[in-house]
């Protein structure tokens, strides 16, 4: 129709011809292909990703850090590509912190798609790097790739996808994390049993919101029942993980036993430490009241 729309000092009345039709100029503008806000973002991001990459060239890392911080106020996959190839390459351990903490921020759908293309590929620090923003992404966004990591060769890859499908609340992880607790790698084992907790904890805050919403003022023995409720929905959400995580705990040593030790609490309800045996009978089945304290 017209390649371009100049505005003459007569517009505004144009635009109160349209506005007495009950047509907006800004409709008009859409129709004609013409997008003002659209056109003007897109400028902002780059000037934006040049300023980025300026600022990069600086020696300083506190020049880098907040260069990062500026770019990530555009909430779109090209920031997140340009971060991540960034990222590859920067020496300072705080900036690529932060870097990896921004990408965890983005929200947007396309943001997403190119974390998750991310995930996708085989070995590489944009994969690490994705996969550890994942990791601090609420949402299930990224659920099958992670799996699929997950249930791969790769230790590292594979104990950062453990963490993330835990913080997510993937409940299809299980199988997986369970059989990781007798992985001959001490990685995976703790990332499995810290996931295992983080998942049971999930259900069992799910369990407690359900009976006392928050923000609510209910009697002692509601808040009680919710308490009961809740554990037995932790301990019901990994119940085929009880016994994986006793084996892991006999076969543990030193600090590796922490995150299993907390597993078994968060699953089990019990506080029994380091008691072997009390752990031990607990998965052979013994009530917790008639257990056998050494």
């Amino acid at each position: 129709m017209c390649a371009a729309i100049a505005l003459r000092p007569d517009s505004g009345a144009a635009a109160s011809r349209w506005a007495r039709r009950g047509l907006s100029l800004a409709f008009v503008l859409a129709l004609l292909g013409v997008f003002p806000g659209s056109a003007a973002a897109e400028d902002s991001y780059r000037d934006a990703r040049k300023a980025f990459r300026r600022a990069l060239r600086a020696e300083a890392w506190q020049d880098r850090y907040v260069a990062y911080q500026q770019l990530a106020r555009h909430d779109r996959g090209e920031a997140v590509e340009e971060i991540l190839t960034r990222l590859a390459k920067e020496k300072s351990s705080a900036v690529v912190l932060r870097g990896i903490a921004l990408l965890a921020a983005f929200q947007s759908p396309d943001a997403q798609d190119v974390l998750i293309a991310a995930l996708r590929k085989t070995r590489g620090t944009k994969r690490l790097h994705a996969l550890l923003a994942m990791r601090d992404q609420p949402g299930p966004a990224g659920a099958r790739e992670l799996l699929g990591i997950l249930g791969g060769k790769d230790t590292q890859a594979a104990a950062q996808a453990a963490l993330a499908l835990g913080r997510k609340g993937v409940r299809d992880a299980m199988p997986l994390l369970i059989s990781d607790l007798g992985h001959p790698e001490w990685q995976r084992r703790a990332a499995a049993a810290i996931a295992i907790h983080d998942l049971a904890d999930r259900a069992a805050a799910a369990a407690y919101t359900e009976r006392v919403p928050p923000n609510t003022d209910v009697a002692a023995s509601v808040r009680r029942t919710a308490g009961r409720k809740s554990q037995e929905a932790a301990g019901a959400s990994a119940r085929d993980a009880l016994v994986p995580l006793v084996e892991a705990l006999e076969r543990s040593e030193g600090s590796e036993r922490g995150p299993i030790i907390r597993a078994l609490e968060r699953v089990t309800g019990q506080e029994l430490g380091l008691d072997m045996a009390a752990w031990r009978q607990l998965a052979d089945g013994v009530e917790p009241a008639a257990l056998r304290r050494s």
